[in-house]
């Protein structure tokens, strides 16, 4: 599996150059492991084809991580800072390789299970794209559609404090807060703007759907998002943890069913005049073939010539971890974030209105 290898080098690279030691090590070990077909390479047997949008080395080390948070791999926790280790690397591939090849079937059943971050940080794209809709279309009242919502956090964006350069959205009291999360002009501003910015939108209806849906009301639902998060990642171990006490008290809808079907019948269903449809995705459309990419922005466009439609995106043109998400408006890049969402850059760009 040489080209499998060469590209979890390559991820072992990026880890180590963007403050992800521990699994930059690990994907070393991993990228040695498959160039000699040790259990790495038995593990992705089937998937050597996998296109890079796939990544692999996500799914094996978020399997990985899964079991050390189930409780499953003491000899594993005093690597992992998420349950408390000191964030050591030396000597802990050979321990990771044992893991992996006691817990073979529970990580091979990882490579099925498309990343589901639902990064909080990303949310601050959501902010800035629902009160830049609002300001264009003249609307408050907004009902908001999320094709790929995994356990639906973002849905929540208005029960989280987010600071701009001037401005704040969301309730002071929130748990979930965001100091200095954009900078940068945004790029339209409502009418009687107040301090809180989360009050000039007003989300009447919001849903979203996921081909395997996470339910945060139950432990495996929570481990599966925490998973996903590097294990040194503390900051955004917390922010995650307190969007899910959030989740809990009243999950967001988050239907079981294909993005583009899902998306075609929830367009079919008017709206009131005075409400504007926000379709929203963050890291989700490079998922997707580029048949179904094509069919929702055909489904965007029809749906516009019956109602006010606003698609607002925080997307990449390649895996997230090779080029930076850009914030779009119906295709129109208003600012840029690194993978995880923070902080948001917003820049010039040019009329919005329609």
């Amino acid at each position: 599996m040489p080209a499998l290898a060469e590209a979890f080098a390559t991820q072992s690279t990026w880890c180590a150059q963007a403050g992800a030691p521990l699994y930059a090590e690990l994907l070393r070990g991993m990228a040695h492991n498959l160039a000699q077909g040790g259990i790495v390479a038995a593990l992705c047997s089937g998937y050597e084809d996998a296109p890079a949008s796939a990544v692999l080395h996500i799914r094996l080390l978020a399997g990985l991580h899964e079991i050390v948070l189930a409780g499953h791999a003491p000899e594993l926790e005093p690597y992992y800072p998420s349950v408390g280790g000191q964030g050591d690397r030396a000597g802990v591939w050979p321990v990771a390789q044992s893991v992996l090849t006691e817990h073979a079937d529970r990580v091979r059943a990882w490579l099925d299970v498309v990343p589901q971050t639902n990064e909080v940080g990303r949310s601050v794209g959501l902010a800035v794209g629902l009160v830049t809709a609002v300001a264009m279309t003249g609307r408050r009242r907004v009902r908001l559609l999320q094709p790929g919502a995994s356990a639906g956090l973002h849905l929540l964006v208005d029960d989280y404090w987010i600071e701009g350069q001037g401005w704040a959205w969301g309730p002071s009291w929130s748990p979930v807060r965001m100091p200095g999360a954009v900078t940068g002009t945004l790029p339209m501003m409502p009418a009687g703007v107040i301090d809180d910015l989360s009050r000039v939108v007003n989300i009447v209806e919001r849903r979203g759907c996921d081909v395997a849906p996470v339910d945060v009301r139950t432990a495996a639902g929570r481990r599966r998002l925490q998973a996903f998060i590097w294990p040194e990642a503390q900051v955004r171990h917390e922010r995650l943890a307190e969007a899910l006490e959030i989740a809990q008290a009243d999950p967001p809808v988050v239907d079981r069913a294909d993005a583009a079907d899902w998306l075609e019948q929830q367009l079919s269903r008017p709206a009131d005049d005075d409400v504007v449809t926000v379709v929203w995705s963050s890291i989700t459309l490079q998922y997707l073939d580029k048949g179904a990419r094509q069919r929702i922005s055909a489904l965007i466009a029809r749906a516009r010539d019956r109602m006010p439609v606003v698609q607002v995106g925080l997307e990449s043109s390649g895996s997230h971890y090779l080029a930076p998400p850009q914030l779009a408006l119906d295709g129109r890049p208003i600012g840029s974030s690194p993978p995880h969402g923070l902080p948001l850059t917003l820049g010039p760009v040019g009329t919005l209105g329609r």
